[in-house]
């Protein structure tokens, strides 16, 4: 595993990983062309977030501008998408990562 992830270039050169790849292009196409036909509208929400003490652990990610300040990668958008209904935009979609700490405590 660890010479894969060396040579990931390679690994991706085969079928199963581009196909796998390509698959994810596909429908992810799909989803967007089919929302953006039913008048949603695509948003992008911020990738370093404040920490939140519910969910999972935070994946944390040190501020090289404030020292000894921190960032978190975001779980899921919840907190965004709060904001996105009550400012009266109930017709959204976001196609997002989310990052979790699913080790136990």
């Amino acid at each position: 595993e660890d010479v894969r992830m060396v040579y990931r270039y390679l690994d991706i050169r085969r079928n199963p990983i581009k196909d796998a790849l390509l698959l994810r292009q596909q429908v992810t196409n799909i989803v967007r062309n089919h929302l953006s036909g039913q008048k949603f509208c695509e948003v992008e929400t911020p990738v370093l977030i404040k920490s939140t003490p519910e969910g999972a652990r935070d994946f944390v990610v040190p501020s090289r501008m404030n020292p000894g300040s921190f960032y978190a990668l975001p779980q899921s958008p919840q907190t965004f998408k709060q904001l996105l209904m009550v400012s009266g935009m109930d017709r959204y979609f976001q196609i997002v990562k989310c990052f979790r700490d699913e080790e136990l405590r």
